[in-house]
């Protein structure tokens, strides 16, 4: 019966900002707010996108949604994000974006510092500077 209860309810798909603030939270572009439910490993990374514009997909659980899935746009910066685990090939670094299913290599300054992280999840922002290389601008853990 418990897993009836989060399974019933309309299916629903909105965009906002995340907000973690005291609980995870939607703010529409219009302004609303719906309190997100987050059940499972993948939508748990959405309390450590705070401040990101992300699209997430669920089903109506009372006053909240339930999320299932979630895809992230733009970070706080208003930079394209890639995010994901971070991945060390030898001597290049990257994330193994969640959003393209793509290995994106980061910039050497960024490689030094998420060197150190490899296999933790993070969020990049920055721009493209060649085939599947990106100029990292700013980085955030995810996992917390």
């Amino acid at each position: 019966m418990w897993n009836w209860m989060w399974t019933a309810g309309c299916v629903v798909h909105r965009v906002g900002i995340i907000d973690v603030d005291p609980e995870p939270t939607l703010i529409s572009m219009e302004g609303g707010r719906e309190r997100l439910v987050l059940i499972g490993e993948g939508p748990q990374r959405l309390t450590g996108l705070e401040a990101h514009l992300v699209e997430v997909d669920g089903r109506r659980t009372g006053h909240s949604i339930a999320v299932s899935t979630f895809r992230v746009y733009e970070g706080p910066h208003g930079l394209a994000v890639w995010y994901g685990p971070v991945q060390v090939l030898g001597s290049q670094v990257g994330v193994a974006d969640q959003g393209s299913g793509a290995l994106v290599l980061v910039d050497d300054v960024t490689a030094d510092e998420l060197r150190r992280s490899a296999g933790a999840w993070v969020a990049v922002e920055g721009y493209v500077d060649g085939p599947q290389e990106i100029t990292v601008l700013h980085w955030s853990l995810i996992d917390h």
